[in-house]
């Protein structure tokens, strides 16, 4: 497996849980003026 490929899965499994947790957010966000 070359280096490169290594750091993109970690680079994209690190930023799953960032991606759910803007979701989450703009999900409250949104609920919270009533939409």
């Amino acid at each position: 497996m070359n280096k490169y490929k290594v750091i993109y899965y970690m680079s994209v499994l690190a930023l799953i849980p960032v991606i759910e947790w803007i979701e989450k957010k703009s999900k409250n966000l949104a609920s919270e003026k009533g939409e």
